[in-house]
């Protein structure tokens, strides 16, 4: 062998073409993808799995992240990147304010607008507008509203 090395084959596949005509795969990988885009060409290794042709699974080898379900939907992603477990949607976005994340190292709930966080001390953040058990929430006060009058909580 090359330098004690070997290569046994760089993608294993199992699985079957789709039988509604679409010439699509629906199967597992195991071994590299390559993607290849207008800004270059990413490589991924790991266990992958396809519905329709579209990524449904991937088990990154590299980082140990996980992946489940197709990019734009109902997607989980599992990131233990930073020494933390993550655990968010796949539209968690704090730019786009959307999504929701779940910190289980600190431990952390946030969703993607930061109107509601639960810290790891129990502090919770609410803004925004609502209402919890009857009372009224805005970004300065907790209030309720009566016929007459509104009783503030500070």
């Amino acid at each position: 062998a090359d330098g004690g090395t070997m290569l046994l084959a760089p993608q294993a596949g199992f699985g079957s073409k789709s039988t509604d005509g679409t010439n699509t795969y629906n199967g597992v990988l195991l071994g590299e993808v390559k993607t290849y885009n207008s800004t270059g060409t990413t490589t991924e290794r790991g266990l992958f799995g396809y519905h329709k042709g579209i990524r449904t699974i991937h088990l990154n080898s590299d980082n140990g992240s996980a992946t489940f379900g197709a990019v734009g939907k109902a997607q989980i992603i599992i990131d233990p990147s930073s020494d933390k477990g993550i655990i968010k949607s796949g539209n968690y976005s704090t730019t786009d304010k959307t999504g929701m994340q779940l910190d289980l190292t600190t431990p952390e709930i946030r969703f993607g607008s930061g109107n509601f966080v639960v810290d790891a001390s129990g502090h919770i953040t609410a803004k925004g507008g609502g209402t919890i058990a009857g009372w009224n929430i805005d970004d300065t006060a907790l209030f309720t509203e009566t016929k007459n009058k509104t009783s503030n909580v500070t």
